[in-house]
């Protein structure tokens, strides 16, 4: 047999990647991390794909195992309290404060939830099983991110030359970096025999300074300080050695990059000075043009929140007030997120879901401080080396968005569940339900079965609409049209609280109505139409194309609007897509047709003021010129041949 000897550095990164991600075992006892694995995959695919059926399968997974390993035994402890409270709250914003439920804030609390719950339930070994796996799995992603830097090779999204992987953007890459490399530190300097982490932090601190983060450089810096006071206070001893090994290490490495750009494996004929890459690599002319653009944001949201202080608008909705509100020289550039989980939340949860947000923190180190004299030493590293990711999560949210990021978000609640279960021992009382089903004569094997049915199956509604959904666009591009409508219709059963199932069914009646000229599509599309409308409140494109069809087809429909309702219908619109195009061309099409030509024309010329190049509105102005009772002099010399 031929026998390979493999390097000590290869060896010892294998050493964090869990047996599971190597070899697929049929035994019983690799099943946990086999599908810890598969859950921790599913929900870095989200970052890139967005799929209910994804977010679906990893939910289902992750409350699948808390479900298999719950005793019904719940130990009261502060972090609990404040946590059950935090998840009764979003789920109250999202069923009650948000106008409609929205399924991606659902699937967020069920992710931050499930990852919470199922690691306060588990054992010691599946949550080391488990920590193992996500620290194989990120080493994994920082070494792609390194190979993106040097090669310019393997992007799915390119974001110039910096690394991202598999994520959107190189700050949330940065931010899933630092949730694993901060607490890899804690154990290398305060733990005995971990000097065969020092690879696997040098390989993590790389795919850092790759990102070019500034978000992630100064959340690394802040929360080491705060972890490291947190050692001194402990009266914790750092293995000298290893922290000065650590710190030139990571400084050799940043050298390194910042020295000279021809360390990337790219064809380069010059050389750069070590400033100029050493600005390549901090970005620091880009930072004014950010900050302006954040401060904006930032902006957008202090105004909600000053309207909704208490309770917030609900959660996921600061994308409709940024595109409402969003002014010169940013018209245009529409994003989801302030870019701070702590002004975003405020806006849709809430002071009081921000409070308790803010808590959670504060009441694990109340914990950590008065169980100090009866934990033990490996149970304070545990506790400082979670607590360290916690505090990068809050710190990076300060410039970011992490709260909205799936996996980020298993992570946060997979650390806070593995402090909550290493608390649980010195709780003073605990909620024993497994007694109550006893005097009930239950049994809880059922109970588990009925709640995890019962759970997985209500949050498979999204992703059953998305298959229905697709199945209906492919029939549609086969132009089987009765498959598509049947399809379509169910998607909305599943779904219906999301708009564009019902915008995509309105189309095809829409078009039937043209192409036949008779009146049961016509009115079909308007019942869509109204339903869409209902759907999501924050968006408009239901009533814009409701309005299209009363404007044009009004013989066709049984209750056709007067062309004055038309128009506040498209006003109405306006004041959430005050800078969309189409609509300001649809609106002075509209004033024309009303027979309100002087107005039609004041407003052409503010829209054409600020979109001077506009292909919609040099459209209408072309009609605006040459509409019966109206002909303009300074259009004249424009409209000859």
């Amino acid at each position: 047999m031929l026998m390979v000897r493999v390097p000590p550095v290869i060896s010892q990164l294998l050493y964090v990647v869990d047996k599971s991600l190597i070899v697929i075992s049929f035994k019983r006892a690799f099943w946990p991390s086999f599908f810890i694995c598969i859950a921790i995959i599913l929900a870095l695919v989200i970052s890139i794909i967005n799929g209910y059926i994804l977010w679906w399968a990893s939910v289902s997974v992750l409350l699948s195992l808390f479900i298999y390993y719950f005793d019904f035994k719940l130990p009261i402890n502060l972090l609990l309290i404040i946590l059950i409270s935090f998840f009764v709250l979003l789920i109250t914003n999202v069923v009650f404060v948000r106008p409609v439920p929205y399924q991606d804030a659902i699937y967020l609390i069920t992710f931050l939830s499930a990852g919470f719950l199922l690691f306060s339930s588990v054992n010691t070994i599946f949550a080391i099983n488990s920590f193992k796996v996500l620290n194989g799995i990120v080493v994994i992603l920082a070494l792609w991110g390194v190979i993106q830097y040097l090669t310019g090779a393997a992007y799915i999204i390119h974001t110039g030359n910096r690394a991202n992987t598999i994520f959107y953007t190189p700050n949330t890459y940065a931010a899933c970096i630092n949730m694993s490399l901060l607490p890899l530190i804690i154990f290398y300097l305060l733990s005995e025999n971990r000097r065969s982490l020092l690879f696997v932090i040098y390989t993590l601190s790389a795919a850092l300074i790759v990102s070019q983060s500034r978000g992630g450089w100064i959340s690394f810096v802040a929360t080491a300080s705060f972890i490291f006071l947190f050692i001194k206070l402990f009266s914790l001893e750092i293995h000298k050695k290893r922290m000065k090994s650590l710190l030139i290490g990571i400084a050799a490495i940043f050298f390194c990059f910042a020295i000279n750009n021809n360390l990337k494996f790219e064809v380069s004929t010059t050389s750069q000075p070590f400033g100029s890459n050493l600005n390549n690599i901090i970005r620091h002319e880009s930072a004014v043009s950010t900050l302006q653009h954040r401060f904006q944001l930032f902006d957008i949201a202090w105004q909600q929140i000053k309207a909704k202080p208490l309770l917030g608008h609900g959660l996921h909705t600061y994308q409709y007030f940024q595109t409402r509100d969003q002014q010169e020289p940013y018209i245009g550039n529409k994003t989801r997120f302030v870019h701070n989980d702590f002004l975003q939340l405020w806006m849709e949860i809430g002071i009081f879901g921000l409070l308790l947000f803010l808590s959670i923190p504060f009441a694990i180190i109340c914990l950590l401080y008065v169980n100090r004299q009866r934990l033990e030493k490996y149970e304070v590293i545990a506790v400082l080396a979670m607590l360290s990711a916690i505090f990068t999560f809050y710190i990076h949210g300060l410039v970011d968005f992490l709260f909205y990021i799936p996996f980020l978000l298993l992570l946060f609640g997979a650390y806070l569940g593995y402090i909550n279960q290493i608390f649980n021992r010195f709780s003073n009382k605990t909620i024993a339900l497994d007694d109550y089903l006893r005097r009930i004569n239950t049994r809880p094997v059922i109970i588990k079965c009925l709640v995890g049915i019962s759970l997985i199956g209500y949050l498979s509604q999204p992703a059953v609409a998305q298959l229905y959904f697709d199945k209906a666009n492919r029939d549609k591009q086969k132009l089987d049209i009765k498959s598509a409508l049947k399809n379509y219709e169910l998607a909305r059963r599943f779904a219906p609280y999301h708009e564009d199932y019902y915008l995509v069914e309105a189309d095809i009646w829409l078009h039937a109505a043209k192409a036949t000229g008779k009146p049961e599509p016509a009115n079909r599309s308007d019942a869509l139409y109204i339903k869409g409308d209902l759907a999501n409140p924050y968006s408009v494109k239901s009533l814009f194309w409701r309005a299209m069809l009363h404007r044009d087809m009004p013989k066709l429909l049984q209750k056709p609007a007067t062309i004055k309702e038309v128009l506040s219908w498209l006003e109405s619109a306006m004041q959430w897509l005050p800078n969309d195009q189409k609509l300001q061309e649809e609106y002075v099409r509209t004033l024309l047709l009303s027979g309100n030509v002087n107005l039609a024309r004041e407003q052409l010329n503010l829209f054409i003021e600020k979109n001077p190049d506009s292909v919609f509105l040099k459209n209408v102005e072309v009609e605006a010129a040459n509409y019966p009772g109206y002909v303009d002099p300074n259009y004249i010399d424009y409209l000859k041949p």
